[in-house]
């Protein structure tokens, strides 16, 4: 039997279909050109999923937002549709978090740094840490990594108010 010609109609929908399946779209989307420097590659696979109506959460747990805590609290966060893992442990759907206190979340794709002040990396693979902070009104991002210490989008933020010389106001 010759080899059958398809019509150009079915070409171009089966070119579709595959372009849309491999996710090619999303990766052209994705890897535009910040204005503020040069083309960033796109996050991690897994991460493009926050974009959809089921995306990978992080929600801080403990303390809630406006709490009033102690110099040294437990910060307790919960993953939703990423598992925890220790840092350096590179799989699909894995991740690590992080605290940036007092400092901005940092771009998705971008590493985030792990010697600076304000950074608190919670990289073995648990979703509880005791966080020690100076007294006063601190704002926190609970960021995930990947294993790479590379930024994804999951974030989360929480305001707290650390009590002066160790004591802890009482809540008006």
């Amino acid at each position: 039997m010759a080899g059958r010609q398809w019509p150009l109609s079915a070409a171009v929908a089966a070119l579709m279909l595959l372009t849309a399946c491999s996710g090619g779209a999303e990766m052209s989307a994705e890897s535009k050109v910040d204005e503020s420097g040069p083309e960033l590659s796109p996050p991690p696979t897994w991460v493009r999923q926050s974009q959809v109506l089921n995306a990978p959460k992080v929600r801080v747990l403990q303390p809630i937002d406006g709490s009033v805590v102690a110099e040294t609290f437990t910060l307790q966060v919960a993953f939703e549709g990423i598992r925890p893992a220790a840092a350096g442990r590179v799989r699909h759907g894995e991740g690590h978090w992080n605290v940036l206190v007092d400092r901005p979340c940092i771009a998705a794709g971008q590493p985030i740094p792990v010697a600076e002040d304000g950074v608190t990396v919670v990289g073995n693979g648990t979703l509880v840490d005791d966080l020690s902070l100076e007294p006063g009104v601190h704002e926190l991002c609970i960021q995930v990594a990947d294993g790479y210490h590379i930024a994804t989008n999951i974030r989360d933020f929480v305001t707290v108010t650390v009590g002066q010389d160790g004591m802890v106001p009482p809540d008006l």
